[in-house]
C-alpha cells in the first residue's frame, strides 16, 4: 500500500523560485494563502521541510478561476491532475521544473473545507474557521491562515510541532473523512488503520 507518485523531496532553491513566480501570477488574479506542508515548515522550520515533496497553497473557492489557471499555464506551469471536484472550486495539481505545486481552494461555512477527489475516494478536511495574515517565509512575504497554530493543530494534531517524516497526506491528517456511503467509509477506515500502524512502525 505505497503511496502513489512517489515524488523526491523538492530542491530548496527550485522551490523558492516556483513559489515566486506563481505569487507574481497570482497577484493579479487572487489570493493565495500557505498550507499544510508549507506553513508547517514555515512556522516551525523557518523554511520548507527539507523531505517535503511539494508546495501547498490554498485559495478560497470563489476566488480561483479558469483565468488564473490560464495565466499560470501560459507562464511555464502545467496542470499535472485535478484533485478535488469541480463543484467546489478549481482544485488542481501544478508542476513547474519538477517542482509541483497543489493549489486546494477552501469552501467558507460553520467550518472550512477542502477537498481531494481520488479514483476510488472522496476525502474532505474539516477545520475551524480562520482569517489571513502576512507571515514572513524565505524572505518574502505571503498569507496564511491567521492564527496558523490553530490550522496545523486542526491538520497535524496537538503535537505538530514534533517532526514525522512518514507521513501520508490520505490518512495522517486527524481531520480527514470520507464523502460517500457506509461502504466507502469502512473500506477507508480498513485502509486508513492499515496504513497508519505501518507509518507509526517506521516512526519509531
Amino acid at each position: 500500500m505505497n503511496e502513489p507518485f512517489r515524488i523526491p523531496p523538492i530542491d530548496q532553491e527550485s522551490a523558492k523560485l516556483a513559489l515566486l513566480l506563481f505569487a507574481d501570477i497570482m497577484a493579479d488574479h487572487c489570493p493565495f494563502f500557505l498550507i499544510d506542508g508549507t506553513l508547517l515548515g514555515a512556522v516551525r522550520d523557518g523554511g520548507f521541510i527539507t523531505y517535503d515533496t511539494d508546495i501547498d497553497v490554498g485559495v478560497w473557492s470563489e476566488d480561483f478561476q479558469q483565468p488564473a489557471l490560464d495565466a499560470l499555464t501560459e507562464n511555464g506551469f502545467r496542470v499535472r491532475r485535478q484533485i478535488g471536484p469541480n463543484d467546489r472550486g478549481l482544485s488542481v495539481s501544478l508542476v513547474w521544473k519538477n517542482i509541483y505545486i497543489d493549489v486546494f481552494p477552501f469552501t467558507r461555512g460553520e467550518y472550512f473545507s477542502t477537498d481531494m477527489k481520488m479514483p476510488k475516494i472522496h476525502l474532505r478536511t474539516r477545520l475551524r474557521p480562520f482569517g489571513l495574515a502576512p507571515i514572513e517565509f524565505l524572505g518574502h512575504h505571503f498569507l496564511a491562515p491567521d492564527p496558523p497554530e490553530q490550522y496545523l493543530e486542526d491538520g497535524y494534531g496537538p503535537d505538530w510541532r514534533t517532526p514525522v517524516q512518514n507521513w501520508s497526506y490520505r490518512y495522517s491528517p486527524p481531520n480527514l473523512f470520507v464523502v460517500g456511503g457506509p461502504v466507502s467509509k469502512l473500506r477507508y477506515a480498513i485502509k486508513r488503520w492499515y496504513r497508519l500502524n505501518r507509518l507509526r512502525h517506521r516512526n519509531e
